[in-house]
């Protein structure tokens, strides 16, 4: 599906298998207008990684929140993707101190 014209992107309280792949953000990939990304409570949820969503696709995100999602950033290309947004200003991360020493 074109998310093209979305802004705003929230996922709340999803449950999603642990070993679930990373592909399901692809379509992210579309989404050059989005601004806002939160994701909350979404236990499982794969990160999304600069290989399947490109951040020069994302030139307007300003703003990421993973509030409780503790796979959103336990890997190298989840950094990677974060770290390579070039319009990004406000990134927010609640996680435990076990998935944060992860992250590092």
């Amino acid at each position: 599906r074109n998310l093209r014209s979305l802004r705003h992107l929230s996922v709340a309280f999803v449950v999603w298998p642990t070993d679930g792949s990373p592909d399901l953000w692809g379509s992210l990939s579309n989404a050059a207008c989005l601004e806002s990304l939160a994701v909350t409570q979404c236990d499982g949820l794969p990160p999304i990684v600069d290989t399947v969503v490109p951040p020069t696709n994302l030139p307007l995100l300003r703003s990421v929140k993973f509030i409780g999602s503790p796979h959103m950033v336990t890997c190298d290309g989840a950094w990677r993707f974060l770290w390579r947004l070039a319009a990004l200003n406000e990134l927010s991360i609640a996680a435990g101190a076990i998935t944060v020493a992860r992250a590092w």
